[in-house]
């Protein structure tokens, strides 16, 4: 009976993970015809409500659950105290809305480890089945000419599509999941049309959205790769593999080099540091200028809150005639200013941890964990420059799946090694 209801369990959690996608463009879909449907704030509060649910259920009085409760109430409490500070609890909702966002993160994360244990392969393949459906939802609009554009280049022309998914960032984090995925599969299998398809379906798909950071991360995976599994390969493998990136390329060339013309003049108008950083050094700057003249004991322990920092590095950025909120959009300094040093302390000592088990698996070269691994070397390095990772929904699910992998794929190899040295 518990088997079942534990297939059962992993089930919901697989279809919660590949629902996430369909509900993000299907919710774009709503903004773009200006509709007033909260279907991805429905979804959400459905996925951690649920969320909860199988992880009180799973769990017994532990380590772990203090560890949780902990890491849950206070993340709960801390807009709370940051509004009581600013005075301002009239906006609590702004700064608990930015909370909440961090907490699916750690529900995410607790409730996969603890339901999923060592069956890393589910997580897999949700992430195979997310493979088609971003990719479906990117490329099918595109063709109809229905969706948003990603950017606009200097002269006011659309550049990049991203269909009807909201954020530019979250999807970009979702990209470098799947495309990593997709490589590790045609380096490590057996070439055959369905994975040459599935990773065609999502380089083509990076293309088209025409961001330099999920582009310069392809680029940089497909090297890594290489230099792995370039002698183990056969001939007919590496054919097939540049035709596909050929002929994506050649299909898209004049879009191709509309987004390589934009970010040559993006590079050419700003100083190097700007460009890199898409001018998030100047909120950074902004904001820095706010939060250190309103130092305080408890403003460094807890922060100053998403609502007084956003309104404020808008003030300063666009002036204050223009009521404009504006993020840093480079996590780790939106959790210091807004939520304080106590919540980045929290993730800074998981992300070691992980990069712990990361240097473990790596050291006794467990193949599996290597799409989980470099997938979470990546989104951190994208966490910190370009945001977005822990702070989006749609990109805090797919994190989510990856670290609770490599927590997984770990359990699992020890778990073997210490079977094998039992018996």
């Amino acid at each position: 009976m518990q088997d079942l209801q534990l297939k059962l369990q992993k089930k919901v959690l697989f279809w919660l993970i590949i629902l996430t996608p369909i509900i993000d463009t299907i919710n774009g879909l709503i903004i773009y015809n200006q509709k007033n449907i909260p279907l991805g704030v429905t979804y959400r509060f459905i996925f951690l409500v649920t969320l909860f649910l199988l992880f009180f259920k799973n769990t017994k009085i532990s380590t772990e659950l203090l560890l949780f409760y902990f890491i849950f109430l206070y993340l709960f409490i801390n807009p709370i105290i940051t509004s009581i500070i600013n005075n301002n609890l009239e906006k609590l909702s702004v700064d608990f809305e930015f909370a909440s966002r961090i907490i699916l993160f750690f529900v995410i994360l607790f409730t996969l480890y603890k339901i999923i244990r060592s069956d890393y392969e589910l997580l897999k393949r949700a992430i195979e089945v997310s493979c088609w459906i971003v990719s479906f939802t990117i490329i099918i609009p595109f063709i109809l000419g229905l969706g948003n554009n990603s950017y606009v280049d200097h002269n006011g022309v659309s550049v990049g599509f991203k269909g009807f998914y909201y954020s530019n960032n979250a999807l970009n984090v979702v990209m470098i999941i799947l495309f990593i995925f997709c490589l590790d599969e045609i380096f490590r299998y057996k070439i055959n049309l369905f994975r040459i398809l599935k990773i065609f379906l999502v380089f083509v798909s990076t293309i088209i959205i025409g961001s330099k950071s999920s582009l310069f991360y392809a680029v940089v995976m497909f090297l890594v790769y290489m230099v792995h599994y370039i002698k183990r390969m056969k001939m007919i493998q590496l054919i097939a593999l540049f035709l596909g990136v050929f002929l994506g390329f050649l299909y898209f060339k004049k879009y191709f080099f509309d987004i390589i013309n934009m970010q040559m003049y993006r590079l050419v108008n700003n100083d190097f540091m700007t460009y890199l950083l898409s001018g998030r050094n100047e909120f950074l700057n902004a904001a820095a200028d706010f939060y250190f003249s309103n130092l305080s004991i408890t403003s460094l322990l807890f922060g100053l809150g998403n609502n007084e920092m956003t309104t404020n590095i808008g003030a300063i950025y666009f002036g204050r005639t223009n009521h404009l909120l504006k993020g840093i959009e480079m996590d780790l300094f939106d959790l210091f200013f807004n939520m304080g040093l106590i919540t980045l302390l929290i993730f800074l000592t998981l992300y070691i941890y992980i990069l712990y088990k990361c240097y473990i698996l790596l050291k006794i070269k467990n193949v599996e964990a290597r799409p989980f691994i470099y997938s979470y070397i990546a989104l951190l390095f994208f966490s910190i420059l370009g945001g977005h990772v822990i702070t989006e929904a749609f990109s805090i699910t797919f994190f989510g799946v990856v670290t609770a992998g490599i927590l997984s794929i770990y359990e699992n190899a020890f778990k073997i090694k210490k079977e094998l040295n039992t018996s």
